[in-house]
C-alpha cells in the first residue's frame, strides 16, 4: 500500500514514515504542495492508497483564490485535498487522514458535510495520536484489499 504523506515539518514527517515503513507500507512523502500535487498526478503510474495530510504549510502551489481560503496557511491542506483531491476522486475521502494541531479551526470553518468520510487526529492529544494514525492506515490498507 502507498501512502502520501504531506507534512511540512521534517521532524514529524521523518518519524511517523520511518514507523510507517516499519509497518510495510511505501511511503511517498510531500514536504509542500508543490511535491504533494506531482505525486497525486503521477497517481496511474504509483497509485496512491491512502493520505496523511496535515493542514498549516505555506500556500505556495495554490491558485490566488485558493490561498485566500487558506486562513494564512492554517487551512491550506484542506484546500488542496478539497479543490485537487476529491474533485478528481472524491472516493478518496474514506483514503484520507488528516492529521493536525488546527482541527478546532478547520472545524469552525469548514461543514462537517464536506468532509465527511475523512478521518481527523489531532497532534496533540493525551493519547498517542502516533499510535492511532498507524491504527488508521492499518484499517483503510484493510478495507482496500
Amino acid at each position: 500500500m502507498t501512502i502520501l504523506f504531506l507534512e511540512d515539518r521534517g521532524s514529524v514527517s521523518i518519524h511517523i514514515t520511518e514507523k510507517l515503513e516499519q509497518d510495510g507500507y511505501d511511503v511517498v512523502s510531500a514536504y509542500n504542495i508543490n511535491d504533494a500535487q506531482s505525486a497525486w498526478e503521477s497517481r496511474k503510474e504509483k497509485p496512491i492508497d491512502c493520505l496523511i495530510v496535515d493542514l498549516n504549510m505555506p500556500a505556495d502551489g495554490l491558485s490566488g483564490r485558493e490561498k485566500e481560503e487558506t486562513k494564512g496557511g492554517l487551512l491550506t491542506g484542506w484546500i488542496w485535498l478539497r479543490e485537487h483531491v476529491f474533485k478528481e476522486d472524491p472516493d478518496t475521502k474514506t483514503k484520507t487522514v488528516i492529521f493536525s494541531e488546527y482541527l478546532d479551526l478547520f472545524r469552525m470553518h469548514v461543514l462537517e458535510s464536506e468532509y465527511e468520510g475523512v478521518v481527523t487526529i489531532p497532534k496533540r492529544a493525551p493519547y498517542s495520536p502516533v499510535e492511532k494514525l498507524l491504527k488508521c492506515v492499518k484499517k483503510i490498507a484493510l478495507e482496500g484489499r
